[in-house]
């Protein structure tokens, strides 16, 4: 992988699960203390009527370097990016190669 394709900054929020008062489970992101390098590339656009209102959303590769931190990323996790939240569907390992991780997002469904 060009390091020139790792044109984009993004921020990776780790899901942390605790439980309230209730026993109920509630999730919140801690964000990682580092940026990481990235090529972000939108693959499809679509928008739909919810509630009278436009809900737009799309799907996007988010392809970043393999390292042993940035392969934990799961589809639990989610990735911010230009103020739009990534809700991350999965996150592979190219070819098991160590050298890249494809993740496949989406965004604008919801506020996170």
């Amino acid at each position: 992988m060009r390091a020139g394709k790792l044109r984009h900054r993004i921020e990776v929020d780790e899901p942390i699960t605790s439980q309230n008062d209730t026993g109920e489970e509630i999730v919140n992101f801690m964000p990682w203390p580092r940026k990481v390098s990235a090529e972000v590339h939108p693959l499809t656009g679509r928008e739909r009527l919810l509630s009278n209102g436009i809900l737009a959303s799309f799907d996007t590769r988010i392809e970043v370097r393999w390292s042993p931190e940035n392969a934990r990323i799961d589809a639990k996790w989610r990735i911010l990016f230009a103020g739009i939240i990534y809700n991350i569907v999965s996150a592979e390992d190219v070819d098991f190669a160590h050298r890249r991780i494809e993740i496949m997002a989406t965004s604008g469904a919801n506020e996170g």
